[in-house]
């Protein structure tokens, strides 16, 4: 950042000392010198350090070149630091008018310092010019502001350089300049190389890196001033040194040791010594940071494929210990530290693999190349079959097995029949105890008989294996081999039934049988029907004799019995004795025309009627009025008809309903049981109105009159 000093530099420039007026010049030269003025001029106003300002301060007016600069010329300057350094004759033409700088002094009290300088005047030519020229260079670093002011010492001299000169003691002014030097303070900015992605066992070569900008590192710095610390475990910064005018280096170097999960923070100088830099006026604080990356682990090489140790058993396998590895099973296996791997199926091989574990600096090595196949020892192996288990049928009983047979070893002398215990039966099978029936062969017998039919076979449930505590010498329990599946069960036989006997009286149309529990029955003849559940059967053929079988109807575990043998033969009774009414003649009635050939005739089915019958019996009522009834006549054996005679006198809008008798006793039919109700309606149409024959023609009575005229009264007649 950069500062600002401002400094005010007073620069009082003066000419102490004009030749002597030559006294023929009289009162016009004093006049002239009253009217000096000056004039104050600079190179640059803003300029870099080191860089030189040229100020020249010159007589404005001058015209008579009786004036002269006297003396020397002397300047003051206020500073905070004596850093400013004046250039006497630095240039042709600063030298051409300027003289040597005569004294330089310091005053600690007004921090002034002070220089003093002698203007060449070899001649008159050049004094003529009055022209006084400096420069000074800025070494120090802040920004400085410097006001420079000066001021002329006026004398007159004569032109004979015997005459001596007149000091006048007038003072001519120059305006104030100011004069802006730019800069920064020296800064020092500390970044690194080399400390990213570390690794624990991985070389670094690194550094840390001090630019300066703004200034110059001294030819001679001081190193442990430059010192860090911090670093990760197992790395080291060598000593600093300045490899250019604005670097300083600090070599990083090792290898880490530690493995670690995040990023450390180096520890750096907070302030730079001034004596490090050239013309530095402070301490300089670095700006930046150092971070190391995180340690990873480690690599580790893989070690060599492992080897068997000893003789595998049946169920384990012990691996050559590798030191600081792991081993795994296989491609998939999950590692472990221990080489011994148990719980292994006999008679199989297997390959293994190592690798050196994980440490807290070092990550695991790559797995080895796989070890040659090694071999587990055959073991025991104990098969599962059955016999017995096959076309099962409910109510059928089943003597069967399970036997576990046992290869390369033998059952020991006494087993745990609980360790052979089956479940999973058909409902009414049952599994005894297990048995050792010899050395390899332990068996359990399965008794009963079914009692509920499934569709399905049924997997008996078996133990998944068998306690190595059964079979002798065995390291590890056995898992057996092989299922045990019982057949689907087949529906029961049931005994046909007796032949199935009559209940009851059969009627005309039905038959009922005796009940058989469970049963269901059929037509055996005079055709053969479907079976059916109830013991009635309706709609047959009255007076028909039928034969019938039974059977015992299917159920959820039976199948259905044979049919039974055929009933006797049971006739059904012939149908009653039916009549209906019917009518002739009735229809198109008319009042005064005679009805001619009607009648009401009863019409006997299923029999005939009796030689003599009861004519009241078959009366009827409600004619259309005019007409009548006769007497019932049997006219044939099935017929017997009431006769409808007369003329009808009543003119009716709609038809009569004759009256019938509701019930013809049964005395009328030769071997009716009972009354019988005859169906059928009769109904007399609607009579509609006579004809009447048109009478003689009309005839006047009395004399006519000249508006009306009287005609002889016909009875019943009307007029037009």
């Amino acid at each position: 950042m950069k500062t600002m000093l401002k400094r005010a530099t007073s620069i009082i420039m003066a000419l102490c000392m004009m030749a002597a007026l030559i006294p023929a010049l009289g009162p016009t030269a004093l006049a002239a010198t009253e009217n000096l003025t000056l004039n104050f001029s600079y190179s640059a106003s803003t300029v870099a350090p080191g860089e030189e300002v040229t100020v020249t301060v010159s007589l404005a007016n001058y015209t008579d070149t009786s004036i002269f600069l006297l003396d020397a010329l002397s300047v003051e300057m206020e500073l905070d630091t004596a850093k400013l350094e004046f250039v006497a004759g630095s240039a042709t033409t600063i030298a051409t008018h300027t003289g040597a700088m005569l004294t330089t002094a310091y005053n600690a009290t007004n921090r002034k310092v002070i220089f003093t300088f002698l203007p060449l005047l070899p001649d008159e030519t050049i004094a003529r010019t009055t022209n006084t020229l400096f420069s000074f260079r800025v070494k120090t670093l802040p920004t400085i502001t410097a006001t420079v002011e000066a001021e002329f010492d006026v004398a007159l001299k004569g032109r004979d350089t015997n005459t001596p000169a007149l000091n006048l003691n007038k003072k001519v002014a120059a305006p104030k300049i100011t004069i802006f030097v730019e800069t920064s303070d020296p800064a020092i900015a500390i970044t690194s190389t080399g400390l990213g992605a570390l690794k624990v066992g991985q070389a670094v070569t690194g550094s840390i890196v001090f630019t300066l900008s703004n200034g110059t590192y001294a030819t001679t710095i001081t190193p442990a001033n430059f010192e860090v610390s911090g670093l990760p475990v197992g790395l080291t910064a060598g000593t600093a040194t300045r490899t250019g005018n604005t670097v300083v280096t600090v070599p990083i170097t090792g290898t880490p040791t530690t493995a670690n999960a995040s990023a450390s923070a180096v520890t750096l100088p907070t302030s730079i010594p001034m004596a490090n830099v050239t013309d530095a006026d402070a301490n300089i604080t670095p700006t930046g940071t150092v971070s190391a990356s995180a340690v990873a682990k480690g690599d580790q090489t893989a070690p060599a494929a492992p080897t068997v140790s000893g003789t595998p058993t049946t169920a384990s396998i012990t691996l050559n210990t590798i030191t600081g590895a792991e081993y795994r099973q296989g491609t998939t296996g999950a590692w472990q530290d221990s080489p011994v791997f148990t719980g292994l199926t006999p008679g199989t091989g297997y390959t293994f693999f190592a690798r050196l574990k994980e440490t807290s600096n070092l990550a695991a090595s790559p797995a080895s190349a796989a070890s040659a196949v090694i071999q587990t020892q055959a073991g025991p192996a104990i098969a599962v079959t059955s016999t017995g288990l096959g076309a099962l049928k409910v109510g059928q009983a089943v003597t069967g097995s399970i036997i576990y047979t046992v290869s390369n070893g033998t059952y020991a002398t006494t087993i745990t029949p609980a360790n052979f215990a089956v479940t999973g039966l058909p409902a009414g099978l049952s599994a005894a105890a297990a048995v050792r029936t010899s050395d390899t062969v332990v068996t359990i017998q399965v008794t009963g008989a079914p009692t509920a039919a499934s569709t399905s076979t049924a997997s008996v449930v078996l133990p998944t294996s068998i306690p190595m505590a059964n079979v002798a010498g065995a390291e590890a329990d056995i898992t057996r081999t092989g299922t045990v599946t019982a057949s689907a069960v087949a529906k029961g036989d049931q005994t046909a039934p007796a032949a199935p006997t009559v209940s009851g009286t059969p009627t005309s149309l039905s038959i009922t049988l005796s009940t058989i529990t469970g049963a269901e029955y059929r037509i055996a003849s005079p055709s053969v029907g479907a079976w059916q559940s109830s013991p009635t059967f309706s709609g047959l053929t009255p007076n028909t004799g039928y034969t019938f079988n039974a059977r015992l109807a299917e159920t959820t575990n039976y199948a259905a019995s044979p049919a039974s043998a055929a009933s006797a033969v049971i006739t059904t009774a012939p149908l009653p004795p039916a009549i209906a009414i019917t009518s002739t003649g009735l229809t198109g009635l008319r009042v005064g025309q005679a009805v001619t050939g009607a009648s009401i005739i009863f019409t006997l089915s299923n029999g005939t009627y009796a030689t003599t019958i009861t004519a009241a019996n078959f009366a009827v009522t409600g004619l259309p009025a005019g007409l009548t009834a006769g007497t019932a006549v049997r006219t044939s054996n099935t017929i017997v008809t009431v006769p409808i005679t007369g003329t009808p006198t009543t003119h009716t809008t709609s038809a009569a309903s004759i009256t019938l008798p509701s019930s013809i006793p049964q005395a009328n039919v030769t071997g009716a049981t009972a009354n019988i109700a005859p169906t059928g309606t009769v109904s007399a149409s609607a009579v509609a109105k006579g004809d009447q024959t048109a009478p003689a023609a009309p005839t006047v009575s009395g004399t006519p009159t000249t508006t009306s005229i009287t005609l002889n009264t016909i009875t019943g007649a009307e007029f037009r």
